[in-house]
């Protein structure tokens, strides 16, 4: 099941007894524990209606005895078990747990969230059977619309068309900063109005990801100014040199593959249309000779990077600068010159 199907279930009130939230997209995770809390009111109620567990410390028949507990003050209570994987690891905690679940109870909602949980486990397959089971993985690019706009129902806010494409276009296919902007937006913008283009401008600051797409946009346009801004802004967001030059190397393979008529390449083939596109204009600004030239250049620059002579915080910064004007081929200071293309 997805995950904004599974908290609109839950804001209709269409609860299930246990949930087993897993995977590496936390926000998703949380999004359907916040979706929990809310509807059993946790916030107004405190420990009478939520209560949470570690699964690596806690055992399940501690849990299971929890869940069995009738709730005071309030109609049902949510019990939340952080780390659930150290259960499934131990068969007592197992056993009391499915033997929980085959009769659970009705004022209880119990959810097991962990970064990674084996789907083949007693536990699990229990879940499935007398719950749901979210599995927070890495959302596919041809679903990265439907995916924003779920989000935004899930957290509140009316995404239309031109919004998620403005969206995309400042965080590319970064769910973190996705979900960042999308929350964002969700409390920028006045309840029952939609959001629109300008709203996302307000509020959602470019992803580091599409900040080196613009670096390597302005080094195409020979605007070293712009390109020496740029730097500057990854810098300020506390980016690793190091990482910047990996997201930077992957771009300029990317407009090799397409500046050799590789469309299908694994680095381009699995983008969406909209970053396809902007990445086959963004080849038009160089040659094959400028693009062949600027991995030369990142290789010196990684190997810099490494040195000692560039073990200082401060340095970092540099070595990028003298890596733009190294494939920009113009002098610092000058407007945008462009060169003709192949």
């Amino acid at each position: 099941m997805e995950y904004a199907e599974v908290v609109d279930r839950i804001k209709q009130g269409r609860i299930a007894p246990v949930y087993l939230l897993c995977g590496p997209q936390s926000f998703m995770i949380e999004a359907v524990v916040t979706a929990l809390r809310e509807a059993v009111e946790a916030d107004k109620h405190g420990t009478f209606a939520s209560e949470t567990f570690q699964g690596d410390e806690d055992n399940g028949s501690r849990i299971a005895a929890a869940a069995r507990e009738i709730p005071m003050l309030v109609p049902r209570r949510l019990l939340v078990v952080r780390e659930a994987q150290g259960l499934a690891a131990r068969q007592e905690s197992v056993d009391a747990l499915v033997t929980y679940l085959e009769q659970p109870s009705p004022t209880t909602i119990l959810a097991l969230t962990a970064p990674a949980f084996d789907a083949r486990t007693r536990l699990a397959r229990k879940v499935a059977e007398v719950g749901v089971v979210l599995r927070a993985d890495k959302v596919a690019a041809r679903e990265l619309g439907p995916f924003v706009r779920h989000h935004g129902r899930a957290l509140g806010v009316d995404l239309p068309g031109d919004a998620v494409s403005a969206l995309l276009d400042a965080c590319g296919d970064d769910l973190a900063a996705l979900h960042d902007g999308v929350s964002k937006l969700a409390l920028y913008v006045e309840a029952g109005r939609p959001a629109t283009v300008e709203d996302v401008q307000a509020v959602v600051a470019p992803s580091r990801q599409h900040s080196v797409f613009e670096l390597v946009d302005a080094i195409g346009s020979r605007d070293t100014a712009r390109a020496f801004e740029l730097v500057q802004r990854l810098a300020d967001q506390g980016e690793a040199p190091l990482k910047v030059l990996g997201l930077f190397g992957r771009q300029i393979r990317q407009l090799i593959d397409v500046k050799s008529g590789r469309d299908d390449s694994p680095r381009i083939g699995h983008l969406p249309p909209f970053i396809r596109d902007k990445i086959k204009a963004q080849a038009d600004r160089f040659t094959m000779r400028d693009l062949v030239r600027a991995l030369e250049a990142l290789h010196r620059t990684d190997l810099a990077l490494k040195s000692k002579a560039f073990s200082r915080e401060s340095e970092g910064p540099r070595a990028l600068e003298a890596l733009v004007l190294a494939i920009a081929g113009a002098p610092a200071g000058r407007g945008a010159r462009r060169r003709p293309t192949t």
